[in-house]
């Protein structure tokens, strides 16, 4: 998805972002959201991860997206890993920079 001359590359298949261009300048690059599962014991303060599994898990190996363009901003990228955490991607004409926006909740308890 281009805008001008910053882009971002959407691996088609996945879903995922391969790779974003600022100003000619590509670099590889795979934003996700990650959790670990916690032990018995955990609470809002103290954070105690399951020794079982120490490793931070990815929700899913493929997300939907979808792309639109708009007039002030010139693409805009929604990534939908969960109903519950998304992902908003900006792409603007001439700057330096790309938007990574990240939503995540309501979460259900119970």
């Amino acid at each position: 998805m281009k805008g001008q001359n910053n882009y971002v590359i959407i691996n088609e298949e996945s879903g995922f972002i391969e790779a974003m261009s600022i100003n000619g300048f590509e670099q590889k690059v795979t934003p996700e959201i990650m959790f670990y599962y916690s032990a018995y014991g955990s609470t809002s303060r103290i954070f105690k991860v399951n020794n079982s599994v120490e490793e931070p898990v990815a929700f899913t190996d493929k997300i939907q997206y979808n792309v639109t363009k708009y007039d002030e901003v010139s693409i805009e990228i929604t990534q939908t890993i969960r109903f519950w955490v998304i992902f908003i991607i900006r792409i603007y004409p001439d700057t330096e920079y790309i938007e990574i926006e990240y939503i995540i909740g309501p979460t259900l308890i119970g």
